[in-house]
């Protein structure tokens, strides 16, 4: 490891360690460039769905308290969770009919 520092603050371009070192911290190149949509109308409706997730996610956390998980276990986790979101789409439910009652 000391050979290591040492290099490192020498900067031997010819120590393997180096090499594997930088290559490890260069940004990869890889297939994002294909996922990355190149229509405008296909990047604003990702962009617009992801707010719409963001935004359920916000409620859960703020209205449903999913900020802090007090059952214990895996399984305790994952009942707290479902009886959130579960409580949300009810709630989403109700508003819906309620909307459409009025109008």
């Amino acid at each position: 490891m000391a050979e290591l520092i040492e290099s490192l603050k020498n900067h031997d371009p010819d120590n393997p360690q180096i090499k594997s070192l930088e290559q490890r911290f260069q940004k990869q190149r890889t297939d994002l460039d294909r996922r990355i949509p190149s229509k405008v109308w296909v990047y604003k409706q990702l962009r617009n769905f992801r707010a719409g997730i963001e935004a359920n996610i916000s409620t859960l956390k703020r209205a449903f308290g999913l900020r802090r998980c007090t059952w214990k276990s895996w399984e305790g986790f994952c009942r707290y969770v479902w009886s959130a979101i579960v409580a949300y789409n009810l709630q989403v439910m109700a508003r819906n009919k309620l909307a459409k009652a009025e109008s």
